[in-house]
């Protein structure tokens, strides 16, 4: 093969290496956070007995983040 070949293979391959673990890297923090917040939610619900408005209030949340939280979590929504 020739020398320029392997050179544009061998960057393009690094380039699609470091975007992925960038794209990997992003989609493990989302998930850990929404982890967190589904977490802290639950547990405010649960042991206060807060409803899920109050608790998300109280985490300085909204319902919406909370639910889409809980879809990222089931795999149903993936954030990238």
């Amino acid at each position: 093969m020739e020398d320029w070949l392997t050179k544009a293979l061998d960057k393009a391959a690094a380039k699609g290496l470091e975007e992925g673990m960038e794209k990997g890297m992003k989609a493990g923090m989302d998930k850990g956070m929404a982890g967190r917040l589904v977490r802290n939610v639950d547990s405010l619900m649960k042991n206060e007995g807060y409803s899920m408005e109050r608790a998300c209030r109280s985490l300085d949340s909204t319902v919406e983040e909370y639910e889409e939280a809980k879809k990222i979590l089931s795999g149903v929504a993936f954030a990238v």
